[in-house]
């Protein structure tokens, strides 16, 4: 692989588990970015966002983009956040194959209604978290739609990653 294939969407599309599926397969490290940056700060996201606000996190990320271009080719599943600045997504399209995970709002809703792990919708109701999700889509997706490569996420994670690397393969050569 020549560059790190690095994976954009909304929280919930499976970024995460397409990416260690598709690391697995092309025998890659898998990177998940807030998964470092918490590890450099020695804080989770929801703490850095409560304790240093969000403009510091998103100055962690755009930081952490920066740095790609040093780092060992690498699957690589973003923040929900991270391309959403025109420097983001300059830096994640010069450095990758930029594959943007799409998903609809109803379905997204459906997997964040019991997910106790996203401080964003905690204790929010169903309706909540749609209309949540349809304003989140409606201000990211022109961010996430100049990723190099879209890719529904409505299958299963394996055959997402199979259709990832198809189209991949396609445009490198």
């Amino acid at each position: 692989m020549d560059k790190h294939i690095i994976l954009l969407g909304f929280m919930a599309v499976g970024k995460s588990t397409v990416g260690r599926i598709l690391a697995s397969r092309l025998d890659l490290p898998f990177v998940d970015t807030d998964a470092e940056i918490e590890k450099a700060e020695g804080r989770t996201i929801a703490k850095i966002f409560h304790e240093s606000g969000e403009a510091y996190f998103r100055k962690l990320e755009h930081n952490y983009l920066k740095q790609l271009q040093h780092m060992p080719k690498s699957v690589i599943a973003t923040g929900g956040g991270m391309p959403c600045s025109r420097q983001n997504i300059e830096l994640i399209n010069k450095n990758g194959h930029s594959i943007h995970l799409k998903l609809g709002a109803v379905n997204i809703t459906s997997r964040l209604v019991n997910d106790k792990g996203r401080p964003l919708v905690i204790g929010k109701s169903r309706a909540e978290i749609l209309k949540l999700v349809k304003n989140k889509l409606k201000e990211r997706n022109p961010y996430y739609c100049k990723g190099n490569i879209s890719v529904m996420a409505y299958k299963k994670p394996a055959e997402v990653a199979d259709r990832i690397l198809e189209r991949i393969k396609r445009v490198a050569k």
